[in-house]
């Protein structure tokens, strides 16, 4: 065989064997080896991955990077940028389907708020620092100024104040209760009263003469309507007849004479005819000045004879207290009191209103400058804060307002956030978010999992696959090794060839 050609020979046989051995190399490596080693391979990248080439130190010095910041705040400005320019619906079309869940949460909103209110008003703290001091000021203005200043039309109060009053007289309700709290206050003073003055202060023993005597028309006035009844005028006048004849008879023989003529001379007739007149005689009587006074006198004694006269067992009976109840009621229960109650208590009411509130209180007995009407009335304030009724107008009120505001549309949000306020929070949201992962970025990787990521991907990846992608991803570097084989295998065949040469010379 010709040298030249057994070089060819050699050469042409070892590379095949150097390609094809390294071929198979590569083949055995894919197909088998890489699949049976992909769980540990996994394990070991992940460990390249999380300690290396993406540690934590690495990822908190490209988080703390300018251009990240910037990078990540340009991104926040534009999300929310688009967000606010947005035409909302209303919350409750925003949450359409998880009503229920909006409900809870204002519920709880509701709860949460009511219960800090609460929190704040029981705290002495709160109390001495917040309350007190700003009690203290408005008092400091309010005391040097009076109630008309603080209405917006304070001259219609009196006249609204003295009509409310004379409506009062058409409450039926509100003469049940005043007749009953009457009836009680009379049992109570009946049982440890000796005289009617007893039951009365001097001030209301005064009143009560002031009454009967500026009543004494109205009593006139009914004593001469019953007078007028022919019944009562009978039965006068067969009193009077009745008394005349025992005077009589009690004269003996001369008595009994003149007793016998009585009905004769029409003394009974007479008595008649004076019954008849008697009305007209008290009212004409009456309405004389000198006798009008004498009756007023006469009743303001015999008013004041009554108020202390021993009070009986028979006045504490219960019928009898509900006769005296019935005749106080009709005496007070009448227009004219009425009228002079609203009357006196519009008078009352105007004189208060252009009166300081300081000037009040000091003729009240109490000192406008003392500290202590502060703290009353911070003290009163937090008991009217603290009450169950408050808690449940509050309560009203939040439920009002959130489910207003929940059929309210949103509407463009950018009208309530200007560009510079908007710049302001994504600057905020990023330094916020780069501090938090900058912080949590470890642990929130481990809990997360993340690095588990690679080594479930990798050991889910099926054996064909990880092989085309291994033979995909390297096909220009693993020929190269092929080729390689093969050159080094054809000049491994030369130098035998040459070495086989020699040792035949």
């Amino acid at each position: 065989m010709p040298p030249a050609t057994a070089y060819i020979m050699n050469a042409a046989i070892a590379a095949l064997l150097g390609a094809g051995t390294n071929e198979l190399a590569i083949i055995t490596i894919v197909r088998y080896i890489l699949p049976r080693k992909k769980g540990e391979i996994a394990r070991r990248i992940q460990h390249l991955v999380s300690t290396d080439l993406l540690s934590p130190e690495k990822m908190q010095a490209k988080i703390d990077d300018p251009a990240v910041g910037t990078v990540m705040e340009k991104n926040i400005d534009d999300a929310l940028r688009d967000f606010l320019a947005r035409d909302l619906p209303c919350p409750d079309a925003i949450l359409e389907n998880h009503q229920s869940e909006a409900d809870d949460l204002v519920a709880r909103l509701r709860e949460t708020a009511l219960d800090e209110f609460s929190a704040r008003i029981s705290d002495d703290a709160f109390a001495a620092d917040v309350l007190h001091p700003f009690l203290a000021a408005r008092w400091r203005t309010l005391r040097d100024r009076t109630p008309a200043s603080l209405f917006r039309t304070p001259a219609a109060l009196p006249p609204a104040l003295a009509e409310w009053v004379e409506s009062l007289e058409d409450s039926e309700p509100l003469r049940s209760a005043l007749a009953r709290a009457l009836d009680r206050r009379l049992e109570a003073w009946l049982r440890e009263a000796e005289s009617a003055r007893d039951l009365l202060t001097p001030g209301l023993a005064a009143a009560a003469e002031e009454i009967v005597v500026s009543q004494a028309p109205a009593i006139i006035g009914e004593l001469t309507n019953i007078l007028r009844s022919p019944s009562v005028q009978a039965t006068i006048a067969d009193g009077i007849m009745h008394a005349v004849q025992t005077e009589l008879r009690g004269q003996g023989v001369f008595g009994n004479l003149k007793g016998a003529f009585v009905n004769v001379i029409g003394i009974k007739r007479d008595i008649d005819g004076v019954c008849r007149r008697l009305p007209d005689s008290i009212e004409e009587s009456f309405n004389h000045p000198a006798r009008r006074h004498a009756f007023v006198y006469a009743l303001r004694a015999a008013v004041a004879k009554g108020l202390a006269r021993e009070l009986d067992d028979d006045v504490r009976h219960p019928e009898k207290r509900a006769r005296l109840v019935a005749v106080a009621m009709d005496a007070l229960w009448r227009r004219p009191v009425f009228e002079s109650l609203a009357a006196k208590l519009a008078g009352i009411a105007d004189s208060v209103l252009h009166r300081t509130i300081g000037e009040s209180l000091d003729r009240a007995g109490i000192d406008p400058d003392d500290d202590a009407v502060v703290a009353e009335l911070t003290a009163r304030l937090r008991r009217v804060l603290a009450s169950r009724s408050t808690r449940d107008l509050l309560a009203s009120q939040f439920d009002q307002a959130a489910a207003a505001w929940r059929r309210q549309p949103l509407g463009r949000l950018d009208r309530f956030v200007d560009d510079e306020s908007r710049r302001r929070l994504a600057y905020t949201i990023a330094r916020e978010g780069r501090a938090m992962l900058r912080e949590r970025l470890s642990d929130f990787a481990e809990e997360a999992g993340m690095w588990d990521i690679i080594t479930t991907s990798i050991e889910n990846y099926d054996d064909k696959q990880i092989a085309d992608l291994v033979q995909t991803l390297a096909r220009s570097e693993l020929r190269w090794v092929t080729v390689l084989g093969g050159v080094i295998g054809a000049v491994v065949g030369i130098l035998q060839t040459v070495l086989q040469g020699w040792s035949v010379l």
